[in-house]
């Protein structure tokens, strides 16, 4: 009996450019918003540096030149007015609060996207609230004998808004009119109903005037969303 020769298998051809699969791509970073890192990045250097020492110098040479106009601007810019006027310190804590709802904007329609659902996206804004309020308490108390329950730190603030931000995420602006005009009248009503603790409106403290000036510039801002001068700017 004969055998044959095992024959070996025919090979395939080398595949060509065209049929080879492409190569997988790296995944692309998330783009940024550089004006808010940039604004961000202001607000974090003068914290970190008080101001860049601008205020302990103002004091120092006003000591020296107790009538220098100069460093009376820069020791006014660097510190927080007690209730009239308004410095460049008094808008350090509204930048973070601005910071987080143009953030806010950006990363929960990125979540809409992925088709989280709303209830979904309002308990996470619930959870990171209740997070920033115990962080802000323990940053505060971190140098204290006992836990101070106290909510004036800047985290402890964007945790408690942190619901209502979300809240007014996407109604109009007649919305976000009303309730700024509501938090304004209602800030004032408590100042002036519990005038014990330091506030006198007498001296300086929030007045009538202060609320008609909130309403005014509201107003402005519809008026001007209305007639869409806005988009022209």
């Amino acid at each position: 009996m004969s055998h044959s020769e095992p024959t070996a298998a025919p090979l395939s051809p080398p595949a060509s450019d065209a049929t080879r699969a492409p190569p997988r791509s790296a995944p692309q970073p998330a783009e940024r918003l550089q004006s808010l890192d940039a604004y961000r990045g202001l607000i974090m250097v003068s914290l970190a540096f008080a101001g860049f020492g601008l205020l302990a110098t103002a004091r120092h040479h006003l000591r020296l030149e107790p009538a220098s106009g100069f460093w009376r601007a820069v020791e006014y810019q660097f510190e927080h007015v007690d209730w009239q006027g308004c410095s460049y310190w008094d808008l350090i804590q509204p930048s973070f609060m601005f910071m987080v709802g143009v953030s806010m904007a950006y990363s929960y329609v990125r979540r809409q996207r992925e088709g989280q659902r709303w209830a979904q996206m309002f308990g996470h804004a619930c959870w990171r609230a209740v997070a920033l309020v115990f962080l802000g308490i323990f940053l505060i108390s971190n140098s204290r004998s006992a836990t101070e329950w106290s909510l004036v730190n800047v985290l402890t603030q964007i945790g408690l808004g942190y619901p209502f931000l979300f809240l007014l995420w996407g109604r109009s602006v007649r919305v976000h009119a009303i309730v700024a005009a509501a938090l304004l009248l209602g800030t004032w009503l408590l100042y002036v109903s519990y005038p014990g603790a330091g506030v006198d409106p007498a001296k300086g403290a929030p007045a009538v005037q202060a609320i008609l000036v909130g309403l005014v510039f509201w107003g402005v801002c519809w008026w001007m969303y209305r007639r869409k001068i806005f988009l022209r700017i």
